[in-house]
């Protein structure tokens, strides 16, 4: 950069400031003004001139460029006869069309009698070696990663909130580190208190297989849920529930017979328990029956 570059840039910058302050740039105490670029700013590439225009006996604004300074060689690039009211932009150009080096802007509201307010900013123009650009910081806060669900120790199929009919396959799997055993549970309309056992193990089953069948047909139709149990040597277990509706044709639907009394409706609960794996699926009938 020559010894003359380095004079003309100090010089238009020292008469930019001294014209400022003369006459007043930036908001001065009507409100209008140049608000960016500010005093002294370092621009490239495309500017956003941003300000204030307005007055009572408005009647026009109107944007100049000063080379150096020098008012005498000033030239337009913006003029609106619409206000301003608030800080925001005032108009944009692309500095690259000028040599890099001290300028100035200069803003003239013009009022209704011709006369004019003028507010200046000198500025530089550097679109050789411009600033570099400052890195973004984020602030949002980065969502959790959700695990994706453990496919085992659960319920395969029938998938949650199925609607089933005649005989189904339960299929799951189960296994963990410290697996001892599985039991799978029913539970009409989803109530824990009436849970029957359909189905246990003792025997690690790590991929989806069939766990036992159901017979859909001696049940009433509904809301029922199948709840998988995996228990472990610390004596807790992992629990999986499924919701399944029961939508069997009504001459499907198995129908005992028998009568309902007193010493059947006393026996058919000592029965569940006597023999809860085994028979579970023939006391529901009999339940279903005689609306135990």
């Amino acid at each position: 950069m020559s010894t003359s570059y380095m004079l003309r840039t100090a010089l238009g910058i020292a008469l930019g400031a001294l014209l400022a302050l003369l006459i007043g740039y930036s908001a001065g105490a009507s409100g209008n003004g140049i608000s960016s670029p500010t005093a002294n700013e370092q621009v490239y590439g495309n500017l956003a001139v941003r300000g204030v225009a307005d007055a009572p006996d408005f009647l026009a604004w109107q944007l100049d460029i000063l080379p150096g300074g020098n008012p005498e060689a000033a030239f337009q690039i913006a003029k609106s006869k619409t206000k301003n009211t608030r800080d925001d932009v005032l108009t944009r150009f692309d500095t690259t069309t000028l040599p890099d080096g001290a300028y100035s802007l200069r803003l003239r509201v013009i009022h209704i009698n011709g006369q004019y307010d003028e507010f200046f900013v000198p500025f530089l123009i550097n679109n050789t070696n411009p600033p570099p650009t400052p890195t973004k910081v984020s602030l949002r806060i980065p969502k959790p990663t959700v695990a994706p669900p453990n496919e085992t120790n659960t319920i395969s199929s029938p998938s949650n909130g199925s609607h089933v009919s005649g005989t189904i396959r339960i299929i799951g799997a189960v296994d963990s580190p410290d697996f001892v055993s599985w039991k799978l549970d029913l539970l009409p309309s989803g109530q824990e208190d009436r849970s029957i056992t359909i189905g246990a193990g003792r025997t690690p089953i790590p991929t989806a297989d069939v766990l036992t069948e159901l017979d859909t047909s001696l049940l009433p139709n509904g809301l029922i849920s199948l709840r998988l149990r995996v228990a472990k040597e610390n004596g807790t277990f992992t629990e999986s529930v499924s919701s399944l509706t029961i939508d069997n044709p009504n001459d499907s639907i198995a129908k005992p017979t028998t009568d309902c009394s007193p010493t059947l409706r006393w026996m058919l609960p000592q029965m569940e328990i006597l023999f809860h794996s085994w028979l579970d699926a023939f006391v529901l009938s009999w339940a279903k029956v005689c609306e135990l």
